[in-house]
């Protein structure tokens, strides 16, 4: 009886002991990293998970009816790409009659003693079925989406070493058609879709 309460009162210590710890170690990893809503697990631009959209090459795409803008011809856009209003390279986009678009993203800057490049190209179409909706919830009928998607290579060298690395990803092009054909929208790259980095790109009005 006398072994027995010994046993349950060193069990209750160490259940103990192994509480002050983990207690300690979240007070400690909270003081490091901060708390964990700060570290959200999914980034905020998740283009990949509207991939359906675009359509293999046998594929028909419906074509847009009135208000939204109809490709009659093949044309041709350049939009300036930035990022918190930091220049980002030029984007090219060639739209088609079919509803089929190509294009490619070029990148170099400068920053913290390290040159960034970026080459990127992409294929998709547009997709008459969604509608343009702002901030406040005002739907924009006349709006025509596109949605592409393409590899994307980053080279950063050291300025001062001169020693270069290099990643490749993903890159996704979502955006706005107007009546007008200019466009906007969101550049989006990823490596492994935990992460990605988005940079605004508009054509000329």
């Amino acid at each position: 009886m006398q072994h027995n309460r010994k046993a349950a009162a060193a069990l209750l210590m160490l259940v103990v002991v192994i509480a002050i710890g983990m207690i300690v170690y979240f007070l400690y990893a909270t003081a490091i990293f901060g708390p964990a809503h700060r570290r959200p697990s999914a980034p905020a631009s998740r283009p990949w998970l509207e991939e359906d959209l675009i359509k293999p090459a046998a594929d028909p795409i419906a074509a847009p009816k009135r208000p939204k803008p109809k490709i009659t011809e093949p044309r041709d856009l350049t939009a300036a790409v930035a990022r918190d209003g930091a220049p980002r390279g030029i984007m090219t986009l060639s739209l088609t009659p079919d509803g089929r678009l190509t294009g490619d993203w070029k990148c170099d800057y400068a920053h913290d003693n390290q040159h960034y490049s970026y080459e990127a190209r992409f294929a998709g179409n547009i997709d008459p079925g969604r509608t343009y909706t702002s901030e406040s919830g005002a739907k924009d009928k006349s709006r025509l989406y596109i949605i592409a998607k393409g590899p994307y290579t980053q080279t950063i060298t050291g300025a001062q070493t001169n020693r270069t690395t290099t990643q490749q990803g993903e890159i996704y092009i979502t955006g706005w058609l107007t009546p007008q054909l200019s466009a906007h929208g969101l550049i989006t790259i990823t490596t492994d879709r935990t992460w990605s980095i988005t940079y605004d790109w508009q054509t000329d009005p």
